[in-house]
């Protein structure tokens, strides 16, 4: 067993759903901020309902950690019960990938799942992060979606401040120092525990 969360493969699924999930909280925030920079949003911005509770101690850190880890699991659950399910109507694997692609893409949408009034400019972003998003998970598996799930929570909800002396800076800089761990895990399982420092061409030469 840990043989197996040591493989260079679960290390390299994490980094995938991460740098994924990164870059679609970067996608999202870049939308909202064009959407308010043409006029299509006009609210005036507050804080998420996920980040107001994270200020209040260390509990509500961990519990929202859980509950992103457990939804993660259970939306890449049903991404590839969907696929397999795609596959048996439609016979054909890229046909299952394409119709789960466009189903996708019409969920996120059609603001059900982000809450966001669909709009023709949202198309592009909801497109890419769509075909992204079902890239990730076929080429990297099922830690991939759930890392990504759970980093496009972390970098869009949770707060964070450099101000060290603020009330809340310890509970939010729990929050990010757990993030670190887990991206330190994964990177040095990927490397498979050797040394970021070596020098490439003398480990070649042994």
């Amino acid at each position: 067993m840990r043989r197996r969360l040591l493989t260079a493969d679960v290390g390299r699924a994490i980094l995938a759903g991460a740098v994924g999930g990164t870059l679609a909280s970067i996608e999202l925030k870049s939308y909202e901020w064009v959407a308010r920079t043409v006029g299509i949003v006009t609210e005036p911005m507050q804080i998420s309902s996920i980040a107001l509770p994270l200020v209040f101690g260390v509990k509500p850190v961990i519990g929202a950690m859980s509950v992103m880890l457990a939804v993660g699991m259970v939306q890449a659950l049903t991404f590839f019960t969907m696929l397999v399910l795609l596959r048996y109507v439609l016979r054909n694997s890229r046909a299952a990938v394409v119709a789960l692609t466009v189903i996708f893409f019409l969920f996120l949408w059609s603001g059900v799942y982000t809450g966001v009034k669909p709009t023709a400019l949202l198309i592009p972003f909801v497109l890419t992060f769509a075909l992204a998003s079902v890239f990730v998970t076929l080429r990297y598996g099922f830690l991939a979606g759930v890392a990504g799930y759970f980093f496009v929570q972390i970098a869009t909800g949770f707060p964070w401040t450099s101000d060290l002396s603020t009330w809340f800076a310890p509970q939010t800089w729990l929050s990010w120092g757990i993030v670190v761990l887990i991206l330190g895990y994964a990177y040095f399982t990927a490397v498979g525990g050797k040394s970021i420092f070596r020098d490439p061409l003398g480990d070649s030469g042994r």
